[in-house]
């Protein structure tokens, strides 16, 4: 194997795994529901339009947080929980004073018929 064969070699797997982590961390910020993609920074309000009422909100309690010298600002924090069906994986929302802060997916595929406006 020549030093061309090498360097493009290395060259296509750098690609692979860039193409991977780019793909991985665009598919984690956002919830296809229907047609549309409701992302990281929407508000809670474009959540429930979109994909509709989720399937179980749990309550974080509030988050304690400091904007300025000894004053606070106090927020909400809910996940709300969307199984899309049986072909997609559950959905985990983080809301944070009606702000979606964190969109994750489960490991386990949801059940039943496909939902989420679809």
């Amino acid at each position: 194997m020549n030093t061309y064969s090498v360097s493009m070699c290395c060259f296509l797997i750098i690609c692979f795994f860039v193409l991977v982590f780019v793909n991985t961390s665009i598919a984690g910020q956002c919830i296809r529901c229907g047609g549309n993609l409701v992302c990281e920074g929407n508000s809670e309000s474009e959540l429930m339009e979109t994909c509709g009422k989720p399937d179980y909100v749990e309550d974080k309690g509030i988050l304690k947080i400091p904007v300025g010298y000894k004053s606070y600002a106090y927020k909400p924090v809910k996940v709300f929980y969307y199984n899309c069906g049986s072909d997609r994986l559950v959905q985990f929302v983080t809301i944070t004073g009606g702000t979606i802060t964190e969109i994750r997916s489960g490991n386990k595929y949801g059940s039943g018929t496909p939902r989420c406006n679809e």
